[in-house]
């Protein structure tokens, strides 16, 4: 890898990985929106989308979930709160603590939680085709890796 003599150079560089990482996020967010059919629930955002398609099929507490979907825990009451609301997903005892609750989707959060991952399959394979699949796989090998590798300690 190049070393980089000085701040200017970083900044300089419109092509830098904060950039590209960021110009690929807004790509995937506006394909995923073309993708996902989300006529039969318009009043989900892709943050609601995003949440259900990450709670288990035996339902998480809340912290677990704000912890998982990287929000405060407000942020996800929040969420939760809206879901709750429009019949995608019902908060329950905690079968292993009655003082705790957890958060399961319902058969309407299923069905949503089903055409985001169709929609991110669709993603998944157009972006493989534009690429190749090749270079589809390392892009995701890599990204895995770096998103591991942040749990360790000194990881940069």
């Amino acid at each position: 890898m190049n070393e980089v003599k000085s701040l200017d150079e970083i900044l300089d560089r419109p092509r830098h990985i904060a950039y590209l990482l960021d110009m690929a996020h807004r790509r995937m967010r506006d394909d995923l929106t073309r993708l996902v059919d989300a006529r039969a629930f318009p009043e989900l955002r892709g943050s609601h989308l995003r949440l259900l398609s990450l709670i288990p099929s035996a339902g998480a507490r809340p912290t677990e979930l704000a912890e998982t979907v990287q929000v405060t825990k407000q942020a996800l009451g929040q969420l939760v709160q809206y879901l709750a609301e429009h019949g995608y997903v019902e908060l329950a005892d905690d079968p292993t603590d009655g003082r705790a609750v957890v958060v399961r989707r319902t058969e309407r959060g299923r069905d949503a939680a089903l055409v985001a991952a169709r929609g991110i399959r669709a993603l998944e394979q157009a972006w493989a085709t534009e690429v190749g699949g090749d270079r589809f796989e390392v892009l995701q090998e890599a990204l895995a890796a770096l998103v591991e590798g942040g749990d360790q300690p000194g990881a940069a």
